[in-house]
């Protein structure tokens, strides 16, 4: 049976659907909490907080919104032109996130 991410926000915790946002911190969130939480804007020159650990968002990269059931053509071309080592770097790093978020339901 396959894992089911989880809002990591304590007070939502739903299932996660067709999007979500995520973050370097390995953290992931329903698109409603991220809005709540205003995880992909900027005000006033001040980054985010992830909710669940409190880190600083402050790369445009630290907190994406992901697609967690791509097409078959995303799933083609996400890492094309990559080189093998990066696309190692990123299946590895995914795996983490993964592992992560495993542990965190036990």
């Amino acid at each position: 049976m396959e894992h089911i991410l989880r809002c990591n926000t304590l007070k939502c915790r739903q299932e996660l659907g067709d999007q979500a946002l995520v973050t370097t911190c390995s953290h992931c969130f329903c698109v409603e909490c991220a809005s709540q939480f205003q995880l992909l804007s900027r005000q006033n020159g001040q980054y985010p907080a992830c909710p669940a650990c409190q880190m600083h968002l402050s790369n445009p990269d630290d907190a994406v919104l992901a697609t967690l059931n791509p097409t078959e053509d995303y799933k083609t071309s996400v890492l094309s032109g990559l080189s093998p080592n990066t696309i190692i770097e990123c299946a590895g790093r995914a795996l983490s996130f993964w592992a992560y978020q495993t542990t965190q339901e036990m």
